[in-house]
């Protein structure tokens, strides 16, 4: 038996060593079907092995000529995964409107995965433009045939604006349906988004009860939800110390991204006593386990000296560094501040825009952000301005960038424009267009605009505060005493009395103030 079988394998390695040969035309050989579908068979599962390296070195260029086969011998599955390689360039050239054409092809005969991968192609940028309309009809056609990974994309296409406005009752129930057909991910989206009231109605104690228990059991992702809730306030009061311990079992559980949260929380020292020791921890702790934007932020951190004598400018700028070899694309607006700002080096301006200018020519669309803010906001140091507002320029590069970034983004940097020279023209449309942005950038837009235009994010907490009752003047931007009087008394229906104390047009306060949009 021993000596059938290593036989057996001799010939199976043999197989896998011989040359491709080009099979022959089942229309002029007179294969049966039957014939057709076990060539088929067997050619998917040559390439599945050299695709995975089961037992072999991983060859893509013969995996593909596998896929080419099985496809050719009529294999669905084959022609899938052959479209797929043929848009990334996988195992040979690229052929975008080939893989194009055969995932489209198997999309309209009712494949319900070619289908949901039409949908990521279109929505993800990965051809080179992005195809909503398209992209949510492909992701609808595979939900109503029973795609739960269709249903849960619809779910983070409407709640994420990266494509089209921001529709919460849309995205709670796509999400809903994948949590009734056992979706994880979707049950905890509809906890979050019920504990928030974010699409639906507000039920805090059902939806705090299913992430709380998510955590306990280890689930990063449901620690991470519930952080992010109890910080700012979603349930109820803000829960600093909740939070944290959040974050850290969200970090135990997977989730590295939160030991960034947990140092940018320790580094500003808004919500919670300044800890430069353990900022510095925290970020530590993230690039240990791989995230790239720990080591810019604690190299930043250094490089601005945040970190106080923790560390130098040398050592931040080999950790910017580290991080931009591992495709960091913020690393380069570091690299370039530090000339803006003299850090570690001399300061020179028109090479730290030349730095940046370079960088968003090449594609980077942090450094075109980047531009975008200086051109818009001017350089200040010390209270010494260092370069003008310039408006215009900073439109013309966030229109050289457009195609680079998803709709949000757009939507983000073109509101701070429309607010940086003298206010939003109408605050009540501004608010409107808020709306169509993500959560987490609606909050961090109105957080920036302080800096922008202090009146303009006046005026954007006026008609918040009006709309919920605790204001009743008219909204002009200004700072008078009863605006004060309804941001005190918002900071105290969040139990956030000290968080708010240095003051309504503080950093600080403005945290919480965004938790009302």
């Amino acid at each position: 038996m021993k000596a059938l079988l290593a036989i057996g394998l001799l010939a199976f390695g043999l197989l896998l060593a011989a040359p491709i040969v080009a099979q022959p035309n089942p229309a002029v050989s007179g294969n049966t079907d039957e014939d057709l579908l076990r060539r088929a068979d067997a050619q998917l599962r040559l390439a599945e092995v050299f695709e995975q390296g089961e037992g072999v070195a991983v060859d893509l260029v013969r995996a593909r000529l596998h896929y080419e086969q099985s496809a050719h011998a009529g294999s669905d599955t084959a022609k899938l995964r052959l479209g797929q390689m043929l848009v990334a360039g996988l195992g040979g050239p690229r052929d975008t409107s080939q893989g194009l054409r055969l995932i489209r092809v198997l999309a309209g005969a009712g494949n319900i995965n070619a289908q949901t991968l039409l949908g990521d192609l279109l929505s993800g940028g990965t051809l080179g433009y992005v195809d909503a309309d398209g992209a949510i009809a492909a992701y609808q056609q595979a939900a109503h045939g029973g795609s739960v990974a269709a249903m849960v994309s619809l779910g983070d296409v409407f709640r994420s604006g990266d494509i089209v406005p921001v529709d919460l009752p849309k995205s709670f129930d796509y999400y809903a349906a994948a949590a009734a057909k056992d979706s994880a991910s979707a049950k905890l989206a509809v906890a979050e988004m019920l504990a928030g009231g974010q699409g639906v109605t507000q039920d805090v104690a059902s939806g705090l009860a299913t992430l709380r228990i998510g955590a306990a059991n280890g689930n990063g992702d449901a620690a991470m939800a519930l952080g992010d809730l109890l910080l700012a306030g979603d349930v109820g009061q803000i829960d600093v110390a909740g939070a944290v311990e959040a974050y850290e079992t969200a970090a135990a559980g997977g989730r590295t991204d939160a030991y960034l949260r947990l140092g940018e929380l320790f580094r500003d020292g808004y919500y919670i006593r300044r800890d430069a020791e353990r900022a510095v921890g925290y970020y530590r702790m993230a690039a240990n386990a791989g995230e790239s934007f720990g080591l810019y932020a604690l190299g930043l951190g250094y490089l601005d000296r945040d970190f106080d004598a923790l560390g130098s400018s040398a050592e931040g700028m080999e950790l910017v560094q580290r991080a931009g070899a591992q495709g960091n694309q913020y690393a380069v607006t570091a690299i370039a501040g530090s000339y803006l700002f003299g850090q570690g080096v001399d300061a020179d301006i028109e090479r730290g825009l030349a730095i940046l200018t370079a960088a968003a020519a090449a594609g980077n669309p942090a450094a075109a952000l980047d531009l975008v803010a200086i051109y818009r906001d001017g350089l200040q140091r010390n209270g010494k301005s260092l370069l003008r507002r310039r408006e215009q320029m900073a439109l013309q590069v966030l229109q050289s960038a457009k195609d680079r970034l998803d709709r949000g983004s757009y939507l983000y940097q073109t509101l701070l424009l429309d607010a940086a020279p003298s206010g939003f023209a109408d605050s009540e449309k501004a608010i409107g267009q808020l709306a169509e942005l993500s959560l987490r950038d609606r909050r961090s837009l109105v957080v920036r605009l302080l800096a922008v235009n202090p009146n303009a994010f006046v005026a954007l907490v006026q008609v918040r505060l009006r709309d919920l009752g605790y204001l009743n003047t008219r909204v002009n931007g200004r700072l008078n005493r009863q605006t004060i009087r309804a941001i005190n008394a918002y900071c105290r229906f969040k139990a956030a009395q000290d968080i708010c104390r240095p003051g309504p047009l503080s950093m600080a306060t403005a945290q919480v103030l965004s938790s009302a949009f």
